[in-house]
Parts: C-alpha cells; structure tokens; sequence
C-alpha cells in the first residue's frame, strides 16, 4: 500500500469493516469513500465508521460496482473485497472500477475462491458465482489490467495494474 495520503474506493462495502480497516491501514490523511447499493448495508457502516471514529476519514453512500458516482480517474486504489460473487457479471464491474483509478492507480481484490460454494453463507449461492485464479486473470487481462494473484486455499489476492 502506498505511504502517502491516498483517495481510495472500496466498492461493496458491505458492513463497513473495509472501509475501517482502509482508513485505519492507509497513510494518515488518506480518504476512503465506500460505495454499496444497499441502504441497509450503508446504514450498518456508517454505525461501524462512528464507532470506530473514523468519520472524518470515510464517506459512505450508494453506488453500485457497474455505476459507480465518481469522476474518471479519481482515485489511487480501488478495493473490493468479497465482491465477485455478489455481481452479475464482473468485467463491466472491472471497466467500471479502472475508470474512476488513476492511470497509474492500483486495483486489490480479495475473492473467495472457486470451492467458496461449500461454505455455509446466509445466502445461497451457485457454483458460477466462484470464480478460478486463472478465470480472474483472464478477466482483468481483457479489461485492460495486469494482475498478480496469490492463491490460498478457500481465496485469493489479487493486485492490478493497467498494461
């Protein structure tokens, strides 16, 4: 991660816990903004950004991976963490994320894995929605993207660059 203040994105913020961990992980002076299209999810990070007292560090609203309400190039890391498998399809989520990354910004991802399936999610989910390291590569590659992924047993890593 870099050591300067940075403008981050985490898309699919989910319960806020990313963004927490952004704000508290990143260079002081850095700025996370977290994006989810549900209302009951934003309601649920906004409590967890107040706990943890990082207001003044991160912005949360709507927006979704395909439609994200930012400028071109505006930020310097653009995170999603478990978001694969909650989108439809990814690539246009992936064009959408490198639109609003600077030229020379970073995209990290952590996804679980393909046998992800077999663990017990309060939502059910199908064995499509779990993607391969190498499907993932192919996926960033088409999109413009470079990416290094290190691979774990039940998830994976993965740091973009654009080619």
């Amino acid at each position: 991660l870099p050591k300067h203040p940075v403008r981050a994105l985490d898309v699919g913020t989910g319960f806020g816990r990313n963004a927490v961990f952004l704000a508290r992980l990143l260079a002081p002076g850095s700025h996370v903004w977290s994006v989810d299209p549900s209302e009951e999810s934003l309601k649920r990070g906004a409590a967890a950004v107040q706990d943890a007292g990082l207001t003044a560090a991160v912005t949360l609203g709507p927006g979704s991976a395909e439609r994200l309400p930012f400028r071109d190039e505006e930020f310097d890391l653009t995170v999603g963490v478990m978001l694969f498998h909650h989108l439809v399809e990814v690539p246009p989520a992936l064009r959408e994320m490198g639109r609003v990354t600077k030229l020379d910004g970073k995209l990290l991802f952590v996804d679980w894995g393909p046998t992800a399936h077999l663990l017990p999610f309060a939502i059910e989910h199908r064995v499509e929605d779990f993607y391969t390291p190498r499907a993932v590569e192919k996926m960033f590659l088409e999109t413009g993207f470079g990416a290094t992924i290190e691979q774990h047993p039940m998830w994976y890593v993965v740091e973009a660059v654009r080619v």
